[in-house]
């Protein structure tokens, strides 16, 4: 994925290691700024505001192009697709005004199940069971927990607010009874380091992380 000014998908063959070939090149509406497999379509997220989210998939002799996509909100003047995962026939995707669940059982014609409407961004996304974890920037907790089990009924459950300071959180994940979290900095947050990095426990409550060791950034 490319940035905003080629608006391209390339795939590169790399079964000659040292010597990756550009094979196919699909156009999109904009630049992307992440991008998640499953099976044969590549689910792509960027900064067209009509096309958050695009999916990508061989079409004759195997060229690369678009066979769906979806502006989530129907405003082509508003919002971009910063992040998504896929499970099943749902895609969750992050936009910079926030959550949505996505039905892709027909790739060619995704559908809106659900939002949430954050007043900041959603940068990245922890699925674990029936909550799915996010990475909120600007306005709000740095983490925002959401019960995803009903894609159709969106329910925010809990949230965790570092008490070090105001971060924008950039990435999440979750491995076993443990979610680590990187943050940085908010432009109006001068006090604050850096950066951060935590690890925090959702064994006891998965809808409330609790804060088990940090380390800042020099």
């Amino acid at each position: 994925a490319t940035a905003d000014s080629a608006r391209e998908f390339v795939r590169v063959n790399v079964v000659n290691a040292a010597s990756p070939v550009i094979d196919s090149v699909a156009d999109l509406d904009g630049g992307a700024f992440g991008l998640t497999l499953a099976g044969t379509v590549a689910y792509v997220v960027g900064s067209a505001n009509s096309q958050e989210l695009a999916l990508i998939g061989n079409g004759p002799g195997g060229v690369l192009g678009v066979i769906g996509s979806l502006d989530v909100d129907g405003n082509p003047s508003a919002n971009v697709g910063i992040t998504t995962v896929v499970r099943g026939t749902t895609a969750f995707l992050g936009a910079d005004n926030g959550f949505y669940s996505i039905d892709i059982s027909n790739p060619a014609s995704p559908v809106k199940l659900g939002e949430l409407l954050f007043g900041g961004s959603v940068r990245d996304i922890a699925l674990n069971g029936r909550y799915a974890y996010l990475a909120r920037g600007y306005n709000g907790p740095e983490i925002s927990v959401v019960d995803v089990s009903d894609p159709t009924n969106l329910q925010a459950v809990g949230t965790f607010d570092d008490p070090a300071g105001i971060f924008n959180t950039n990435a999440v994940a979750v491995h076993g009874t443990r979610l680590y979290a990187g943050l940085s900095d908010r432009q109006d947050a001068i006090t604050s380091p850096p950066g951060r990095f935590l690890v925090l426990d959702i064994g006891a409550n998965p809808t409330s992380p609790a804060l088990l060791g940090s380390r800042n950034s020099p």
